[in-house]
C-alpha cells in the first residue's frame, strides 16, 4: 500500500479533530471520538477516548467590588454567589467535564461547597481556591458588615466604634453634622451608602480621607461648613 494516500476526519469533531492529512488529533473536550480513516474505497475507523488535563485555572471576579490587595475583593457579611472559574487544556480548549476542588482557608469568613457555591459566614480575610489535575487559582475574599440604619459621627469613640464594626455597606445615610472630631479616620472600609453622606457643620474637621473610599451614594453628598477644612 506504499504511496496510497490516506484521509482522515472526525466523526465527533467537539471531542476530538483530526487533521485530514496527517492524521494528527487534537482532543477538544471529554468523551469519545471516532476517526474515520479512507484509504481510496477502503474506510475504517478507530476510537479515541479523550480524557483531558487541566494546565490552568482561572479565577474571574468581574461582578465583585475590587479590593486593593492583587487578585482580592470584597464581600458583604451572607453575601453568597458561585465561583467563577475557567480551565484549560495544553492545546487551549475549556475542561468542562471536570468538577474542581473548592477550598476556603477560614470556614468563619467564606465557605465553598463542592459546586462552588460561596457564603460569606463572618467579618475578615479568607483565601478561596480552585485546583483541578495539580494547577490551582486563587481569590483573596475580604468580608465586611453591614450597618443597618444611619451611622452617626458625633465623637472620636463613634469614629473608633464604626472602625471596630469594619463596616462596607449603610443602609442608610452616614451623618458627620456639628461634630468634634478632626477626621473620618474609621471609615475607610464602607464602599456603599444607600442614603446620603452629610459632612457638615464640623469646626475641628481637617481630613476627610477616611470617606475617600465610598464609590456609591444613594443619594446626596453634602461637604460643607467645616471651617477648619482645607
Amino acid at each position: 500500500l506504499g504511496g496510497r494516500r490516506a484521509s482522515f476526519t472526525s466523526l465527533d469533531p467537539g471531542t476530538a479533530t483530526v487533521d485530514a492529512a496527517t492524521g494528527l488529533v487534537t482532543a477538544v473536550d471529554n468523551g469519545v471520538a471516532s476517526i474515520e480513516v479512507t484509504v481510496e474505497s477502503v474506510t475504517d475507523t478507530v476510537d479515541v477516548t479523550v480524557d483531558q488535563i487541566a494546565v490552568s485555572v482561572v479565577i474571574f471576579n468581574d461582578e465583585m467590588p475590587a479590593a486593593p490587595e492583587e487578585d482580592s475583593v470584597r464581600a458583604l457579611v451572607t453575601d453568597t454567589g458561585t465561583v467563577v472559574y475557567e480551565a484549560k487544556d495544553a492545546n487551549g480548549f475549556d475542561v468542562r467535564h471536570k468538577t474542581p476542588t473548592f477550598t476556603s482557608d477560614d470556614l468563619g469568613v467564606v465557605s465553598v461547597d463542592a459546586a462552588g457555591f460561596a457564603t460569606i459566614t463572618g467579618i475578615g480575610r479568607a483565601v478561596a481556591t480552585v485546583e483541578m489535575d495539580g494547577v490551582s487559582d486563587t481569590l483573596i475574599v475580604y468580608a465586611f458588615a453591614i450597618h443597618a440604619g444611619d451611622l452617626v459621627i458625633t465623637t472620636p469613640a463613634d469614629l473608633a466604634t464604626a472602625a471596630v464594626e469594619q463596616i462596607g455597606l449603610v443602609t442608610g445615610s452616614i451623618r458627620v453634622v456639628s461634630s468634634s472630631v478632626t477626621n473620618l479616620t474609621g471609615l475607610e472600609t464602607i464602599w456603599e451608602v444607600e442614603g446620603s453622606v452629610l459632612v457638615q457643620f464640623n469646626a475641628s474637621l481637617t481630613d476627610i480621607a477616611g470617606i475617600g473610599g465610598i464609590q456609591w451614594i444613594g443619594a446626596d453628598l453634602a461637604i460643607e461648613d467645616n471651617d477648619a477644612l482645607p
